[in-house]
């Protein structure tokens, strides 16, 4: 059992393909949780909060034309509220860094035995197996182990092993144990004003308390693409090494993970 976290804010369209893609991956019995950055659009607010009979168009967002077939959606975009637990990191939007180190807080503070946690971006196509083999490393690897990403936006080559100690990686999808957790704890609990550069830091924090930075080859999800305040050179699609081939789990419907 793993817990996972997913932060988000007003994106409906790309949290609801994140969700079913996690559907239709084998995660036994970890809880997933998203934790909402101060959505303030009605369409992000009536996805999050409103009744799973429910649909609500994306809003503003649109695929674009050559997106993969998975991602586009049969119907509208199913609502959350007795699927998912959604939690509300601040009625105003505090920025990846802050929501980032609020959602682990709040999942070390719900399961303390946890070995370790997955935080994840509301943008993401899973591979099938993503999970299992998220697993086997995390277990092949236990010691001194700080963070194993799944992915990395910030990498655009191929890389020499299936496990790789790197100096730094993007934040789309990381495995953070909970012994480095711990070991950072002061890192995790203060407030910081800028909004963006969580996972460099938290790269060098790892890397300051002697625990290993590792990311895994072939990655196990990709991004959907988006729009980056950090990254506004990059448009879908990505075309690099980080360009992930399918294929990708995906459920038609979100699934419950109501625990």
């Amino acid at each position: 059992m793993i817990p996972i976290g997913i932060i988000t804010r007003n994106r409906p369209l790309h949290l609801d393909a994140t969700l079913r893609s996690l559907s239709d991956s084998n995660i036994g019995a970890s809880p997933v949780y998203v934790f909402d950055d101060g959505t303030d659009t009605v369409s992000g607010y009536v996805h999050l909060h409103r009744n799973s009979s429910h649909w609500v168009g994306p809003g503003a967002e649109q695929w674009p034309a050559d997106a993969p077939a998975e991602l586009v959606h049969p119907n509208a975009v199913q609502c959350l509220r007795g699927l998912v637990e959604t939690v509300r990191v601040s009625e105003d939007a505090v920025g990846m860094w802050n929501a980032s180190c609020f959602a682990l807080n709040y999942l070390a503070t719900k399961f303390p035995a946890a070995g370790g946690f997955v935080l994840m971006h509301d943008d993401l196509l899973l591979k099938p197996d993503w999970f299992e083999v998220l697993s086997f490393w995390i277990n092949a690897k236990p010691y001194k182990t700080g963070i194993i990403a799944g992915y990395s936006v910030a990498n655009d080559e191929a890389l020499p092993c299936e496990l790789n100690e790197v100096a730094s990686v993007s934040g789309q999808l990381l495995y953070i144990s909970a012994e480095f957790y711990g070991k950072a704890f002061q890192f995790f609990n203060r407030q910081v004003v800028q909004r963006i550069g969580f996972d460099v830091a938290l790269c060098e924090v790892a890397r300051l308390k002697k625990y290993s930075v590792e990311l895994l080859w072939p990655y196990i999800a990709r991004h959907t693409g988006y729009k980056s305040l950090r990254r506004p050179g990059l448009t879908w699609p990505i075309n690099n090494a980080s360009d992930v081939p399918g294929p990708f789990a995906m459920a038609k419907n979100v699934r419950c993970f109501l625990q």
